[in-house]
């Protein structure tokens, strides 16, 4: 009767964290379509803006979305609990979704604004729902945030891909319109989870300050990593030009992102199978990430400047090797989160924990600025990147080290 995997120990993912899931899965595919659409429609003949407005406005929206999740997390631990602050983050969504749709500059910015609100509640109340499904079996935490970036990430695609054809084929309102009955879709399985009972934590959230400090690391380390990836991307797709015009590659950048995303959901499917059968401490997964990100960096220094056809196996090894970084960064991140947290306060955490990585990675384009300002050539920044994610990982390795030490004296003295 019960959607099950086995996992270690008898441990299992339950229905309740499956139906978490798929609702985040149905929310990121209508607010990545509504997203991917939303400048399209800024500077169509209906809003008429300039380019420089529209995007404006995009990078505030983002920004706004991005730092709202503070305050969606105190709505969630605070004042509504998260499930019913789930439903009510969708609805608001769900509205604002169809208000955009409506051909007015005062319903583009109500509906924003709702969109905005509505997934500043909806984002850490669901991560918090679906962490508090793995408190009593800690060690499936990071094999469960797998699950549910698995569906993220496959809900982004298919929604920005069917929204987009939907915008572009029967006009800019109908797509919004899908996106929100997709968000609104949603709530349905959240209607099958049961009511909340206050959740105890595992035994680390008890560490006090030590736990601080463990999400403080994360949370920094992890913003450092998604701007050294939005670095890659760049350079991943000026590469793929340069082979475009030797003849080497054949495909579109469309394509490419889809191998990305092929290479990605694969690796996340094997760490999925891995995770729940076998566990190793959230500081090893993240030192991996980081070493395996350098590594793929390491490969697009190797190519340099003039790639040729022999350097299209060192190009494929760079997007895997990154997404290999991706997969033990991502999802263990949130696994770390709902670990060291007080599950009383998980949201708000939530919301804070994840505002470095939005935040660094929002500065994606001024870094870039920077870099011309600095006269830096794509060599040094890679080499920069090469330095600052083998550190990281050498020093996330000895963390583990020492929290091992510690642990066998407190062992040895008792």
């Amino acid at each position: 009767m019960y959607t099950r995997i086995k996992a270690v120990s008898g441990q299992i993912h339950s229905r309740e964290a499956l139906l978490v899931a798929f609702s985040k899965m149905l929310e990121r595919a209508g607010y990545y379509g509504l997203r991917g659409i939303l400048v399209l429609y800024m500077v169509g003949e209906t809003m008429s803006m300039s380019a420089t407005e529209a995007f404006q406005l995009y990078t505030f929206f983002t920004a706004a979305v991005a730092l709202s999740q503070v305050f969606g997390g105190i709505i969630g631990d605070l004042l509504l609990g998260n499930k019913r602050a789930v439903l009510v983050g969708a609805l608001l969504q769900s509205v604002g979704a169809f208000v955009i749709g409506i051909p007015s500059h005062s319903m583009l910015y109500t509906g924003a604004g709702l969109v905005v609100l509505g997934s500043g509640i909806y984002t850490p109340n669901i991560a918090s729902q679906f962490a508090k499904q793995y408190l009593k079996t800690p060690k499936l935490l990071d094999a469960g945030f797998t699950i549910f970036y698995i569906l993220i990430t496959a809900g982004a695609f298919v929604g920005a891909i069917v929204i987009g054809e939907v915008g572009e084929s029967h006009g800019w309102e109908y797509g919004f319109a899908t996106s929100g009955v997709i968000i609104l879709l949603a709530v349905l399985p959240m209607l099958f989870i049961k009511t909340e009972q206050e959740a105890e934590g595992t035994s680390d959230a008890r560490g006090g300050i030590k736990n601080i400090w463990y999400i403080i690391l994360g949370a920094l380390v992890v913003g450092l990593f998604w701007l050294l990836y939005s670095l890659y991307g760049a350079m991943i797709f000026d590469i793929h030009d340069k082979l475009r015009q030797l003849n080497v590659l054949t495909v579109s950048k469309g394509i490419t992102g889809i191998f990305d995303s092929i290479v990605l959901v694969g690796g996340l499917l094997i760490a999925l199978f891995v995770w729940s059968y076998y566990y190793s401490h959230q500081f090893t997964k993240l030192a991996i990430g980081f070493l395996a990100a350098g590594m793929g960096m390491l490969a697009l220094l190797i190519i340099g400047d003039t790639p040729t056809a022999q350097h299209l196996p060192v190009f494929i090894s760079a997007i895997v090797l990154v997404a290999i970084g991706e997969v033990h960064v991502g999802p263990v991140f949130y696994g770390l989160l709902a670990r060291y947290s007080n599950p009383k306060y998980l949201a708000i955490t939530m919301g804070l924990a994840f505002v470095p990585s939005y935040v660094i990675a929002s500065f994606f384009p001024l870094s870039y600025l920077l870099s011309d300002k600095l006269k830096w050539s794509p060599d040094t920044i890679l080499m920069t990147g090469i330095t600052i994610t083998t550190g990281i990982g050498v020093v996330l390795l000895a963390v583990v080290y020492m929290v091992r030490i510690n642990s066998r004296k407190r062992e040895l003295a008792e």
